[in-house]
């Protein structure tokens, strides 16, 4: 009869501490975890007050893909233009990179934007990506003509400004002028760092402007022509 007794006992005793055991680690996972809510901003616009200088190339973003990468799995939807922030949950602590891919319709990339989030069991980080241009380098290529009785001395002024940066002037001896006809045709053909640019354009006669247009939005894509 004792060794029975103490036989029951320590089953008890050991169903007990595995319950313990197998209770913990659960609790454990739900506070340990966090989340991230994705906010998009998309900055593939433009401001221009004529149309706009750009590569015959679809810039409106049908789809956007948000990558998470980080210490656990990684995770990925696709979310479309105008829907409500995303949100990623149960993501392990620590340091996750968010991606964002947007895409036209044809499924081609046109802009990009990444963001590293520090999440924390318990909380839910916020972060706003911004879409801009895929970064490299494309080509601009300008082209004007005047009569040549009308001014048969001017220069090009052009200028470029990049959002946010300091103007760059063309110089004028980088446009080739063709006077074979009755007409002036001034061509420029160069490369510039992918973005978004104001372009001033005018004739000068010396100091005196003969012809200036209103400002235009030039959109400069990787690997791609504006004209």
């Amino acid at each position: 009869m004792v060794k029975r007794a103490v036989t029951i006992i320590c089953i008890t005793l050991s169903l007990t501490v595995l319950g313990f055991a197998c209770r913990n680690p659960v609790s454990a996972d739900r506070n340990d975890t966090g989340g991230i809510v994705v906010t998009i901003a998309n900055t593939l616009t433009e401001n221009s007050v004529i149309e706009p200088i750009e590569p015959p190339l679809e810039m409106n973003i049908a789809t956007y893909r948000i990558e998470l990468s980080g210490p656990g799995s990684s995770r990925s939807i696709v979310a479309n233009p105008g829907d409500r922030p995303a949100s990623f949950e149960s993501l392990r602590p620590g340091t996750w990179t968010v991606s964002v891919n947007g895409r036209n319709s044809g499924g081609v990339i046109v802009g990009s934007g990444t963001s590293e989030v520090a999440v924390k069991g318990g909380q839910t980080a916020s972060v706003t990506i911004q879409v801009v241009p895929l970064s490299g380098e494309g080509t601009l290529e300008l082209s004007l003509s005047w009569p040549q009785d009308w001014a048969p001395n001017a220069e090009v002024s052009a200028v470029m400004t990049p959002v946010g940066g300091e103007a760059v002037p063309i110089s004028a001896d980088k446009f080739t002028i063709d006077g074979s006809g009755t007409r002036f045709v001034a061509s420029y053909s160069g490369s510039w760092s992918a973005g978004y640019y104001e372009l001033q354009l005018a004739l000068l006669d010396g100091e005196h402007n003969l012809w200036a247009l209103p400002p235009i939005s030039v959109r400069i894509v990787d690997g791609q022509l504006s004209l």
